[in-house]
């Protein structure tokens, strides 16, 4: 089912990811005392970015540049791969208390 030139399923993966977005930027905005969390929590919302913009590239892939916003997609979710390494490579470190 299309809407439009757009797929309605990337249109729906697209609104999730903006709902998903806007939950870890509030997480992420929150009082949180801990450095070494809010570090974390930055890392999670780069991660959220790079979907978003895999989400929004596929869908303008759609209108115009197919083969510059594909590569873009592509780009942005090797980005969201790398980044969560990143997480993994620091949270396996561990988190340093306060305490």
């Amino acid at each position: 089912m299309s809407i439009g030139p757009f797929d309605t399923i990337e249109l729906v993966t697209f609104a999730f990811n903006l709902i998903a977005f806007f939950f870890i930027y509030k997480a992420y905005i929150s009082s949180i005392d801990n450095t070494e969390i809010k570090k974390f929590w930055r890392l999670f919302l780069l991660i959220a970015v790079f979907f978003l913009l895999n989400r929004f590239f596929t869908n303008i892939e759609a209108v115009v540049a197919r083969d510059f916003f594909n590569i873009l997609e592509h780009i942005s979710i090797l980005a969201a791969g790398l980044a969560f390494v990143l997480v993994v490579r620091n949270v396996s470190k561990g988190v340093k208390s306060d305490a």
